[in-house]
Parts: structure tokens; C-alpha cells; sequence
């Protein structure tokens, strides 16, 4: 589905979306007989490819009316943080009715319309005077006024909690398995304890011991990566559209979890490894 925008200059620089290529709209594209386009990334490699698309012309309109592409922007998303970015073009409004306002659907589309303020003010003294602004043009005329930033922490919030109670459960999970791992480090020490009192009696340090504990732990939680890897990358497609500006197969990310799993297998082994090398070999031969 491709979308489309009736905007105004400055609303590009307004909301800071970028422009990849070619310039933004101006007051000289509201002239009646001029007919310019904005497209979107994503809209621009769908119609023109690789190929170059400033200067290119779509047509649009109800008589097929031509319109020259002066610029690229970026991607946005409108529809939401957990949709996709769909491609997009704009038109400008214009000072008198044009073809681009004959198109849209009543009674939005005549009847309302949508003010971006960038302002350094705070949002009380900025309303205030929006107010004041819009009463001079018609006192009748019912007006809105919020921040971008509410309606953007509206949106985003369903998003977040599921990222906040995704977060708790993988903490969760990770506490579980240091609990496991320690027990089960724990339980492989105290049966192999007149092993490692053997070991020790034949000289075995008990840095060797700790070296030999770590091992084993080793082996679990390098089996543990592994799979853990590879179920990673299989949810990270179905976690894709709940990321914003993240990617799923990020390798950075990939290791910062793994980095913290090893992290998290020592610090469960320390305890069981410190048990081992204090292991006392006479009273481990004497149990024997």
C-alpha cells in the first residue's frame, strides 16, 4: 500500500525527517501551475530502482496531471512503531484549491488539518500561544494541542511493556539457569570429590581443580551457546516487527548476550570451583 501527505514547506525540517536527495518543498512549488513530488526511500527504489529519480515524473491526478520528483526523504513510521515503513509521497498544499485538495475525502479532508510547531518554548507557553494564533484566524474554530512526544509515548506504550515483560522474563530465565548450573556444578563436585582427592594427593594443585571445575562448566554452557544462538536468530524473525531501530541478527547484540551468558557461568562455577579446591585429599581417601 503506497500512502500519500498533503504538506506544507517546513514540514520536513519541522518533524526532522531527512532528505536523502534533492531538496525539500518551497514557496515557489505552491505556485497554481507547479506540479512537485516528494517520494519516500522505499518508494523511490520501488518505482525508479537504482536509477536516479530527481527529475523523473509520476503522474497523479484526476486528468493524469505530470509531477516532477524534486527530493527523497527518509522512511517514516506513520502508522505506528510496530508497523512497517510503507512507501510514501508528498504534495504540497497549496495557497488555492488544486487537484491534490479536490482528491482527498470528505470531511477530513476539507474540513481539518494539522499544524506542526517547532518551538524551544515550553508546551504550556507554546499552547498558550497557538491559541492566541488560531482564535485571531476564527474564534469558532476547535482546536487541539498536544506534543508530539505524548502522541509518539501513546503509541509506543504497548510496545514497551511487552519489551518490559520480555526483559523480566529472560532475567528470570538467566537467574534459573545460574541457580542450575551452580547446582548442578555443585552436585558433579561433590561426586567426583574423592576424584579430586586422588588428584590432589598425586599433586594436583587446587588452581588445577578450579581449571578442571571450569571445564565442565565449559562444556555446558558452550552447549548452551550454541543453542541458544540458533533460537535467538530463529525468534528474532518473529520479534522483528517488536524492535525499533534494533536488528534482530545484530552481531554487536549477539555477542553482548553471549559475553553476559560466560559471565553469568562463572560467576554460578565460583562457588562449586572454590569448594573443589579446598577439597581435603586425607578425608577424601578416608571416605573412599
Amino acid at each position: 500500500m503506497v500512502a500519500w501527505r498533503y504538506v506544507s514547506p517546513g514540514y520536513f525540517a519541522a518533524l526532522g525527517i531527512p532528505l536523502r536527495r534533492g531538496r525539500a518543498f518551497t514557496e515557489a512549488d505552491r505556485a497554481a501551475q507547479a506540479y512537485s513530488v516528494v517520494l519516500s526511500e522505499s518508494l523511490a527504489k520501488l518505482l525508479f530502482g537504482a536509477e536516479d529519480p530527481l527529475g523523473r515524473r509520476i503522474q497523479r491526478g484526476p486528468k493524469g496531471e505530470w509531477f516532477t520528483v524534486i527530493g527523497v526523504t527518509a522512511d517514516v513510521r506513520n502508522a505506528g512503531l510496530d508497523k512497517s515503513m510503507a512507501p510514501e509521497y508528498y504534495f504540497v498544499r497549496k495557497s488555492v484549491p488544486d487537484i491534490t485538495w479536490a482528491n482527498q475525502e470528505p470531511p477530513l479532508g476539507w474540513r481539518a488539518a494539522v499544524a506542526i510547531v517547532r518551538t524551544e518554548h515550553a508546551p504550556k507557553q507554546a499552547a498558550a500561544a497557538l491559541r492566541s494564533v488560531f482564535a485571531e484566524l476564527d474564534p469558532t474554530l476547535p482546536v487541539e494541542i498536544g506534543a508530539l512526544q505524548d502522541r509518539v509515548a501513546a503509541g509506543s506504550g504497548r510496545p514497551r511493556f511487552q519489551a518490559m515483560l520480555l526483559g523480566s522474563f529472560a532475567a528470570i530465565g538467566l537467574l534459573l539457569a545460574a541457580i542450575g548450573l551452580s547446582g548442578v556444578m555443585a552436585f558433579l563436585v561433590e561426586q567426583r570429590r574423592q576424584e579430586i582427592g586422588v588428584r590432589m594427593a598425586l599433586g594436583a594443585t587446587p588452581m588445577g581443580m578450579v581449571r578442571l571445575t571450569l571445564s565442565f562448566s565449559a562444556r555446558w554452557t558452550f552447549a548452551g551457546v550454541l543453542i541458544g544462538g540458533a533460537g535467538a536468530l530463529a525468534a528474532g524473525r518473529w520479534l522483528r516487527s517488536q524492535l525499533f531501530h534494533v536488528d534482530a541478527g545484530d552481531p554487536s547484540l549477539l555477542l553482548a548476550a553471549i559475553s553476559l551468558l560466560i559471565l553469568v557461568a562463572l560467576a554460578a562455577t565460583a562457588g562449586p570451583a572454590r569448594r573443589a579446591a579446598t577439597v581435603d585429599p586425607m578425608a577424601a581417601l578416608r571416605a573412599e
